[in-house]
């Protein structure tokens, strides 16, 4: 499962897992993941997240997004490894061991659309969101 581990040390042992779906990212209380940090944008970014596929979405963010040091215009793909900024917080994608992939044609913005037209709700066994993370005094 897709994971987003901080990097900075003052967020130390700080990460999320992240199920299909999407994940709007930011400093208001109305984001799903909220990243208590004052260069994050209240609605700074949004993730769609399907199997091994991720991407991010900006949404305006005064401090831009970043996939490994590249400004992200509109959208862009993220790999494992590949280290996202949100304002001046980082994060690397951990997409964790592979396991059996089904191939498919579905792509993540496909299974966004899906998400939104059903229920709305959470998948089972999902983590429970919002989750806050904020830097801790060093």
């Amino acid at each position: 499962m897709p994971k987003l581990v901080f990097t900075q040390p003052e967020f130390a042992n700080q990460s999320c897992e992240l199920r299909d779906g999407a994940f709007t990212v930011g400093r208001s209380r109305r984001n799903l993941i909220i990243i208590d940090e004052e260069s994050v944008s209240g609605e700074h970014a949004q993730l769609l997240v399907y199997g091994r596929e991720v991407i991010v979405c900006d949404r305006g963010a005064r401090n831009g997004i970043f996939v490994n040091g590249a400004r992200v215009q509109a959208q862009s793909g993220v790999n494992h490894g590949q280290c996202i900024r949100f304002g001046n917080v980082e994060v690397r994608l951990d997409l964790g061991p592979i396991e059996q992939e089904d191939s498919s044609d579905i792509t993540a913005i496909h299974e966004f659309r899906r998400f939104q037209k059903d229920a709305g709700g959470s998948p089972e066994g999902a983590p429970l969101f919002p989750v806050t993370f904020a830097p801790r005094k060093l």
